[in-house]
């Protein structure tokens, strides 16, 4: 049977040519840093005879930074809700698809582990149904749970005694913002910052980060906008802009008013990183050595 999927999610299978053998769509995830922000892993260099580089980051953009790094030291754990919206402007096609993430950051010989877990789809202006997509990652193993077609994939990713880095810019399979440090996102992106305007989601601080001349064949955006609660400098809102013209908003939590609402406490549990197989569903699994 063909699988159910829409033009514009389809888009996201196709990233399996970025992350090895992963066709996860994963969320912009804007976290602690810059989101879904996508270090292509085999794409050679661009030669250093590139465009001059940038100025300096301004003094308000470091800061910045510093404070998403500070931010992703603090919060250790999260379990926020996310509207993920998809919008490719060649097709007309968008997809909005809600639901929750969970994570926790490296500690010790423990690696980052995160969760995903998609509840609903709405096609363009159409009705919101559910339809259910997981994704997790407990430091060893990469899991897709597809509900609308009754097949887990499990992924291998470390070997048995590896640790990985799966969110760090350019360093793992998975490049989501969490935890991200300063140098990481400055060896990628040129950050720039301005001030608040009306249209901005309230009480926020905004960040655009743009390729460096000389790292745009390493990254899958043109540019991600971001929007971080100017209290806590955790993640609001994110814009990211693909080289195929596709563009994916996020939004992060609940909000009251001008207070954003993230469980920053969640309880945890080992099997939240972990996906089962119900009875009668197909299970595929992809060790290291069969990678290709």
């Amino acid at each position: 049977m063909m699988e159910r999927r829409s033009r514009v999610w389809e888009k996201e299978n196709r990233m399996k040519t970025v992350w090895p053998c992963v066709g996860v769509m994963v969320v912009c995830v804007a976290g602690f840093g810059v989101a879904r922000a996508c270090v292509a892993q085999d794409v050679p260099a661009t030669p250093a005879t590139g465009p001059a580089a940038p100025a300096p980051p301004t003094e308000a953009a470091m800061e910045l930074l510093k404070a998403l790094e500070s931010a992703g030291d603090k919060f250790t754990a999260i379990r926020a809700d996310i509207v993920y919206t998809v919008f490719n402007p060649t097709l007309g096609d968008k997809e909005t698809r809600t639901g929750y993430v969970l994570y926790v950051a490296a500690k010790g010989d423990n690696p980052a582990r995160f969760r995903i877990h998609f509840q609903t789809r709405q096609e363009g202006d159409g009705p919101r149904i559910k339809d259910e997509m997981e994704y997790a990652f407990d430091g060893k193993w990469f899991n897709v749970k597809d509900h609308a077609n009754k097949k887990l994939q499990q992924i291998q990713v470390a070997a048995p005694g590896e640790k990985v880095e799966p969110l760090r810019l350019g360093k793992g399979p998975f490049p989501l913002p969490f935890g991200q440090k300063v140098d990481d996102v400055l060896e990628f992106f040129h950050p720039v910052t301005r001030d608040p305007l009306p249209s901005d989601p309230p009480n926020t601080r905004y960040l655009k980060l743009t390729p460096k001349p000389g790292k745009s064949d390493q990254v899958n955006f043109t540019e991600v906008e971001q929007w971080m609660d100017k209290e806590t400098y955790l993640p609001v809102k994110l814009i990211a802009k693909e080289k195929n013209k596709t563009v994916t908003t996020v939004l992060f939590g609940k909000r009251e008013g001008d207070k954003l609402i993230i469980d920053t406490k969640p309880a945890i549990k080992d099997s939240d990183f972990t996906l089962s197989r119900p009875t009668g569903w197909q299970l595929e699994i992809i060790r290291m050595d069969e990678k290709k």
